[in-house]
């Protein structure tokens, strides 16, 4: 468990509040899926996140703050925390040996995925699709060097 499941409502208001006037300042739209793990942003939450002792390590962590700022757009009142969820992504890549490998890799993640935010996260070292399992694979004849997000379905949880 990290260290900021447990902040009191007031705690993370004031959190929220910095988070806020952080992205006022620096243009950042916390609900623009295609830049949302940019170094920039994720820079801006681990600025304003350090000063409160809490270092964001990976995805889940990342999504936990992106998805309580986006449930919290005026942190007056009960603050809303974000579920986590889980999801299956399937990743298509061609290769250079004229296969096509799928990979199925399951996220844990606080806000709704899609293939722009995980393309996101993939681009910004939070997301290798080849550390999946391996789900399928056939013999191409193309010499497309391309990959895909094929779908990011969420998986039903059994709490």
């Amino acid at each position: 468990m990290s260290n900021y499941k447990n902040l009191t409502d007031k705690q993370l208001r004031i959190i929220l509040t910095n988070l806020q006037n952080v992205f006022e300042d620096e243009n950042i739209d916390i609900d623009y899926d295609d830049d949302i793990f940019e170094p920039d942003v994720l820079s801006s939450f681990d600025s304003v996140l350090k000063y409160f002792g809490i270092e964001l390590n990976n995805e889940e962590d990342y999504t936990y703050f992106i998805g309580l700022c986006r449930l919290n757009k005026n942190p007056e009142g009960n603050i809303i925390r974000p579920k986590l969820e889980t999801y299956e992504v399937i990743h298509e890549e061609e290769v250079v040996e004229y296969k096509t490998y799928n990979f199925a890799t399951r996220i844990n993640s606080y806000i709704p995925l899609n293939r722009n935010n995980v393309y996101s996260m993939g681009s910004n070292d939070l997301y290798y699709y080849y550390e999946g399992t391996l789900i399928n694979e056939s013999t191409d004849e193309t010499e497309s060097r391309d990959d895909t997000i094929v779908s990011v379905e969420k998986l039903k949880r059994f709490d």
